[in-house]
């Protein structure tokens, strides 16, 4: 027998795969370890699918429920309804969430079995009256569902470090299309500079990393070991670093962060990091903040043009990060068109000159994108638009 793994797949081509999903007429089941954006993919995906639909999202998790909850409870007859009574012995409360007929009818609904493998094996046969294949009822025990639904099931697997987590069973899995979620660090960072994460410290070491990545061998197994490595076995119950926790990481050190203006110690922002990130990733984490701050001085020497930058890659892209922020900080109270008219006007040539032509390739275009990818929230424009500067072309094409 060939011994062939599972597909795996990055969070950009889960979407593709959604939309195969949807016009097969199945259902999609997205396995793969804690952290790495599976549910926040599935909420996101309602927009891409149903941009023509208007759906509805709901998210259900029962994990740690009983079946009788998932079930919903049941209130003995008889019922009235108006001036009748009915003579129904039962009816079951209807649980919480749960995308009925009675509530949607035939609009379109995205629905997410959020930790599904973690459910009691008996509401996930239970789950099975929800997944039946298109022209049969959708049915959620006694609860008739609304027939336009498309399901995501997330989940993890044994080696994932969930102590509960189940094999999926055969009549679930023949009623999906399956894939295995794998984090990929140049699309997270695009996603995270979405979210206007692209100022923070720790998006720079990210970034630098995803440098290393390009070179492969030693660089892109560091990259990945400190981006998201596989859950230790036997899982511990420490934390790890993952997708999830490299965004919150990110949100704690944007640069108006307690943790960025001076009130936090070198050993009290490792021990925050290190709290999200774990111990090895957090004290690199930490390190890297470190080093940007006491780059400052020698920052402000490059700047004046008294001195060069560092010939090391990391030694140069600290420095850079922290000229980049000194520049910025310049222009902190001025609106776009102010920031526009500074960068036209001079007011970023010692950075340009001084900084960002003499540096590599590489390095000069991370920074560049960084400097005019528009913010999330704010004004929405760029933080440094060195794209109207004359020398644009020098510092994105290297």
């Amino acid at each position: 027998m060939n011994n062939i793994t599972h597909p795996t797949v990055s969070i950009e081509q889960v979407f593709q795969l959604a939309v195969v999903a949807h016009q097969a007429q199945l259902n999609l089941c997205l396995l793969g370890r804690s952290g790495i954006g599976k549910t926040e993919c599935a909420r996101e995906m309602a927009a891409r699918l149903g941009a023509e639909f208007d759906p509805a999202i709901h998210v259900l998790n029962f994990s740690g429920s009983s079946p009788a909850e998932a079930v919903g409870y049941g209130v003995p007859g008889p019922w009235r309804e108006g001036d009748m009574v009915t003579d129904i012995d039962m009816r079951f409360s209807v649980p919480q969430g749960l995308p009925t007929r009675d509530k949607y009818g035939d609009r379109f609904v995205l629905v997410v079995f959020d930790e599904f493998s973690n459910w009691d094996a008996s509401i996930q046969s239970l789950a099975l009256g929800a997944l039946t294949p298109v022209g049969f009822p959708k049915k959620w025990g006694p609860h008739e569902l609304a027939p336009n639904l498309f399901i995501v099931i997330t989940g993890n697997r044994r080696k994932d470090g969930s102590r509960q987590s189940s094999v999926l069973s055969a009549p679930n899995v023949a009623r999906c299309l399956t894939a295995v979620v794998e984090p990929d660090l140049p699309e997270t960072l695009v996603h995270f500079a979405e979210k206007g994460l692209a100022e923070s410290a720790h998006w720079g070491l990210l970034s630098f990393m995803a440098m290393g990545m390009k070179d492969g061998g030693s660089g892109s197994d560091e990259a990945n070991a400190f981006f998201a490595p596989d859950p230790v076995t036997p899982w511990d119950g420490m934390p790890y670093p993952c997708p999830r926790q490299h965004e919150r990481s990110c949100m704690a050190t944007m640069p108006d962060a307690p943790m960025m203006d001076g009130s936090f110690d070198h050993q009290q922002r490792q021990t925050a990091l290190a709290g999200m990130l774990g111990a090895d990733a957090g004290a690199r984490a930490a390190a890297w903040i470190t080093s940007i701050q006491e780059s400052v001085g020698t920052a402000k020497k490059v700047l004046a043009g008294t001195e060069s930058l560092p010939s090391t890659k990391s030694d140069a892209y600290a420095v850079m990060m922290a000229a980049y922020r000194i520049v910025k900080k310049g222009m902190a109270d001025y609106t776009s068109d102010q920031r526009a008219a500074a960068v036209a006007g001079g007011e970023a040539d010692a950075f340009v000159n001084n900084v960002m032509i003499p540096a590599s390739g590489e390095l000069r275009k991370w920074v560049f994108e960084m400097a005019i990818r528009p913010a999330s929230g704010g004004d929405g424009a760029a933080p440094l638009p060195l794209d109207i500067h004359t020398k644009a072309d020098a510092m994105q094409n290297g």
